[in-house]
């Protein structure tokens, strides 16, 4: 059998040292035959320097999860073919989903193994980022339907098995704790790696064959939550989980969140309107930013024969199945910095259809007022 091509990606927004750490690989690792490619979509991207063991560098401008997927794995099983290589190194621009690269990586190919996803952290700018209303565009990544600096942030830090935390050296001891302590609510399974100047032996980084495509998608702060539905809080930093097993009234629900959740960097889960009430919202919010969009029918919905038929699913179904309502529910997960989290779920519980609105039924609940953008199931 041909030997798979190892292959490391590295995730981070621009400037938090992702070129830097490649570079450190690449010199500190002469062992290693090495390939690189680089996607970035700045306008001079940061160059791979000179290096003995660099027998191959290539820079791809456009997105390697969508636009440039098909050419990015033509080339690297071009480059697997010529096994002369101990590793691939490819460096991801901002804007790539992380999760989409990850998967043509290990289900859409045979010629490469995923061995790690390295996602790189300023800690210098991450609290402004992570709070940050900037879109990519404003930090000039023109990347179509990209989202905003914090959803990137965010994003990356949930779906990578090594997290190096960079620029260690320029924030104080108080200031990386809690970033630390951020970073481990967003993350529950990764390796956390500080450092500065983007030194990190390769020992930590290369050869560890640790990447584990499950793992890591169900390493997410918010599903470990939901999953444990308890509160934590450590160093000013708080999860916790919201439920119920009645619907909002739409209006409400955006009236509150508008407002703001103060403290509120992340959260998660699904949603239940009653003027939408067959269709679940699968609400996200990554700093200012949010969103709830639809995520199919709820069980309650559909037919019994339209039912998924794994068992794990059924189980968890007639566990939790409420006679007036099925498996509809709320069910978020929150994480944040000094937030009122009773306030906070006071707010929702408000939110909720009152007695007397309940009693109108699921056609006077279609009618209520509902200022939410409409759903496209077909999108």
């Amino acid at each position: 059998m041909t030997r798979k091509l190892p292959t490391i990606v590295i995730s981070g927004l621009s400037g938090a040292g992702k070129s830097t750490l490649l570079n450190h690989l690449l010199a500190s690792s002469p062992e290693h035959n090495m390939a690189v490619i680089v996607n970035d979509e700045a306008s001079q991207p940061m160059a791979v320097l000179p290096a003995q063991n660099l027998l191959f560098k290539q820079h791809v401008a456009g997105c390697i999860c969508c636009t440039q997927r098909d050419d990015l794995l033509d080339q690297i099983g071009q480059l697997s073919a010529q096994a002369r290589f101990s590793y691939l190194l490819i460096e991801s621009s901002p804007a790539s989903d992380i999760q989409s690269v990850a998967d043509s990586l290990v289900f859409d190919q045979d010629f490469a193994e995923l061995d790690a996803v390295i996602n790189v952290v300023d800690a210098q700018s991450f609290l402004r980022d992570i709070e940050s209303s900037d879109a990519l565009a404003d930090r000039g990544l023109n990347h179509a339907g990209a989202g905003s600096i914090a959803e990137t942030l965010i994003a990356g830090v949930e779906f990578a098995d090594v997290i190096v935390v960079n620029k260690i050296d320029l924030v104080d001891a108080a200031t990386l704790e809690r970033l630390l302590t951020i970073v481990r609510h967003l993350n529950r399974a990764a390796e956390i790696v500080t450092t500065q100047c983007g030194t990190v032996s390769p020992d930590l980084l290369i050869g560890r064959r640790r990447f584990d495509f499950d793992q890591t998608t169900g390493a997410a702060g918010w599903i470990r939550e939901l999953e444990d539905d308890h509160q934590t809080s450590e160093h000013g930093v708080t999860s916790f989980v919201y439920r119920a097993r009645r619907p909002f009234h739409a209006a409400r629900l955006l009236d509150f969140a508008e407002a703001g959740w103060p403290g509120v960097l992340r959260s998660r889960g699904h949603v239940w309107l009653a003027s939408r009430s067959d269709l679940v919202g699968v609400w996200a919010q990554a700093g200012p930013n949010c969103a709830l969009d639809p995520g199919g029918y709820w069980l309650f919905a559909l037919p019994r024969g339209e039912w998924p038929e794994d068992e794990e699913t059924l189980a968890w179904v007639n566990a939790n199945w409420d006679e007036q309502f099925g498996d509809c529910r709320q069910e978020l997960a929150f994480m944040g910095v000094d937030v009122n989290s009773p306030e906070i779920v006071a707010g929702l519980d408000a939110c909720l259809l009152t007695d007397e609105e309940i009693a109108l039924g699921r056609d006077a609940w279609a009618k209520l007022s509902d200022p939410f953008p409409s759903w496209d199931l077909d999108s």
